[in-house]
């Protein structure tokens, strides 16, 4: 008997979350409204598949998504608008089916926002806005984004950014918020030569292992050269291209602090790209599974063994 709207000319976005990575997941939508004169219809998007429902008066028809894979993230997104010739469209119900195999579940997340400080560009709510590309601590005690509670964790620039962009692309398909992704930090070549950038997090649990998550855009029609930067943490590395980038994302898994709850993230531009452009972080923590600390036990006792052994001798 009651749904959310969205008028003509904008869109609406369900997002969610904690579902298993690559596995396939059907969608059934419903929307109904009260005739008021005109035929409202909504026009509901996942993926690159859409389907229009009539609302006006609607008691019993529904539209089905089947086969929806989550991202590697356990994402899936739907976008909710009002059909073409429609003032309005209507989600009142999302019903999903498919495999929901219990996996590690977060303990805790960060979320960062790098760039701008100026007014419409920060975001609102349980995120950390990191605003200055210079070197020093910038968050003193991170906000945990699941219950809203400070961490404790810091987070300091140890290798600096040149400059701030708020030229990303205004959008929400990798799962942020527009004003996440609508600015960044950025790396240049050109005039500046700052290839580089380091940031340090202190303050993690050491016994609990890390997921990084990195964004950045660039709007098409910038600065010429190639956008891109290259992420590393221990021997993991990954690259994200930026240029009208809007969904892409690249995660490092299974990351441990040290023992005194630090990880350095280190960036760099690749050798043929002139600028590179960070715009959101998210750290994801994870009890780890029983079998590797069977394992990791295991790994002591092997080394102990022989050194026990030769005491006792």
């Amino acid at each position: 008997m009651d749904s959310f709207a969205v008028g003509s000319g904008t869109t609406g976005v369900v997002q969610i979350e904690g579902l298993v990575p690559g596995q396939l997941y059907d969608i059934t939508l419903f929307g109904s409204r009260q005739s008021t004169g005109d035929t409202r219809t909504g026009r509901y998007t996942i993926g690159s598949v859409s389907y229009d429902l009539i609302n006006t008066d609607n008691t019993a028809n529904t539209v089905t998504f089947t086969g929806v894979q989550a991202d590697p993230r356990g994402h899936i997104q739907i976008k909710v608008e009002a059909a073409p010739g429609s003032q309005f469209g209507y989600l009142g119900v999302v019903e999903l089916k498919g495999s929901f195999a219990p996996g590690p579940l977060p303990v805790q997340s960060l979320l960062f926002d790098f760039g701008s400080g100026d007014t419409g560009f920060p975001t609102a709510g349980r995120w950390n806005n990191v605003t200055t590309v210079g070197t020093g601590l910038k968050i003193a005690d991170a906000i945990d984004s699941l219950l809203g509670q400070p961490t404790g964790v810091k987070l300091s620039i140890t290798d600096d950014f040149n400059e701030i962009n708020k030229a990303g692309v205004v959008s929400y398909e990798a799962g942020f918020p527009t004003t996440a992704q609508q600015d960044s930090f950025v790396l240049k070549r050109p005039d500046q030569n700052n290839t580089t950038a380091q940031i340090l997090l202190e303050g993690l649990n050491p016994g609990l292992l890390y997921n990084f998550t990195f964004f950045g855009s660039r709007a098409l029609g910038g600065p010429t050269g190639y956008k891109a930067f290259e992420v590393q943490i221990g021997d993991q590395i990954a690259l994200l291209e930026n240029e009208g980038n809007t969904a892409n994302t690249v995660t490092l898994y299974g990351i441990k602090p040290d023992s005194l709850g630090r990880v350095y993230i280190d960036f760099r531009l690749p050798a043929n790209a002139q600028y590179g452009y960070l715009g959101v972080m998210e750290v994801m923590a994870f009890v780890p599974e029983p079998s590797a600390v069977v394992l990791l036990a295991l790994g002591i006792v092997c080394v102990l063994g022989p050194i026990v052994r030769r005491l006792r001798r």
